[in-house]
Order: C-alpha cells, then structure tokens, then sequence
C-alpha cells in the first residue's frame, strides 16, 4: 500500500479528528482543542484551489470549526474558517452553486464574523464572498488587502481582481505569488 502525500494524512487526521469531537460533544464533556487538532483543522479549510473539492472532508471540517466556534466565540480563525468551510462543502455539493438554505447559512456566519470581528480582514473576505462576483464584491477585497496583503487567501480573489481591472502586471505579481506560496493543488 502506497503511504498517502502529506496534504491527503493532514486532511484524514483531521476527519478523524472531527469524528472525536463529536463523539465527545456527544457524551457532554467540555474539551478544548488542542493546538494540535487546530493545526490539522486547519488544513481542511482551504480554498477551492489548493484542492478543496471533497464534500465530505469539507463537510466535516465546517462541524469540526463549527465546534470551535461554539466552544470559543471570540475566536476569529474559527468563524472565518468554518465560514470557508461551510462554502467550500457548498460549492462542491452543488457544482460550484450556493443554493439558498447555504446561502442564509452563509450569510448568518458571516454576520457572526462582524459582530466579533468587525472590519476584520476575515470579516472583509467573508462579505467578500457574499457578494463575489459581483464588481461592488471587490470593494471588500481592497479592505481586506489593505489589513493583511500577505495573506494567502488573498492569491485568487487577487487574480480575480487583476483579470477584471485588466493589470497586467497584478496578474503576474499574483499568478506568481499562487506558484510560489498559494498552497496551489497538484
């Protein structure tokens, strides 16, 4: 049997990790994560092009951060990364639509993100999504590059953002920022 790459062990450590969680959240005892389990959760929220396609995995990382963000409201990677995920496990579900019952999930989630961390760069890219494509949608991408521009996730809205303006030279800057640091699936 072939030993699986390393992104594929980090996503299945961290479905086994959620799968624990809920077990314990089962039997009703408070446990907090640890930085281990947060790490490898980390790993299942990413975005669709560092290979973010499967259903399940995305499904079960939106409950593993849905139960951090529960357990730590205060916690901002946690509501943006369950908000990542929530979309994610949308997108893939439903052939790269956001039906509506995922939408007003979405939307709930993002409103949570505001209320505990507003103006955020989180919450920017979370409304950013919201709105994404629309050209207003961009408005909120600028306020999140503006707060963190070395940010991964800012890679492909940017690349969005270079191809709509027609800038040449952002698209280059970002296309080679996705090859050297954007995570980018094999």
């Amino acid at each position: 049997m072939m030993p699986l790459p390393h992104h594929q062990r980090a996503l299945w450590t961290a479905l086994l990790l959620a799968s624990s969680s809920m077990l314990m959240a089962q039997a009703n005892t408070e446990a907090t994560k640890t930085d281990a389990q947060v790490t490898q959760a980390r790993a299942a929220a990413l975005e669709t092009y560092q290979g973010a396609w499967n259903v399940g995995q995305q499904r079960d990382a939106a409950e593993l951060w849905n139960t951090i963000r529960t357990e730590q409201p205060a916690n901002t990677e946690a509501q943006y990364n369950y908000f990542r995920s929530t979309r994610n496990s949308s997108l893939a579900t439903n052939n790269g639509r956001i039906p509506a019952a995922d939408q007003a999930t979405l939307n709930s989630a993002a409103e949570e993100l505001e209320r505990v961390a507003p103006g955020s760069f989180e919450s920017n890219m979370a409304n950013f999504y919201l709105g994404y494509p629309d050209r207003a949608a961009f408005t909120d991408l600028g306020k999140a590059y503006q707060k963190a521009p070395d940010r991964t996730e800012l890679i492909g809205p940017m690349i969005d953002r270079a191809m709509l303006d027609n800038d040449r030279p952002s698209l280059e800057r970002w296309a080679r920022a996705l090859r050297t640091r954007g995570g980018l699936a094999p």
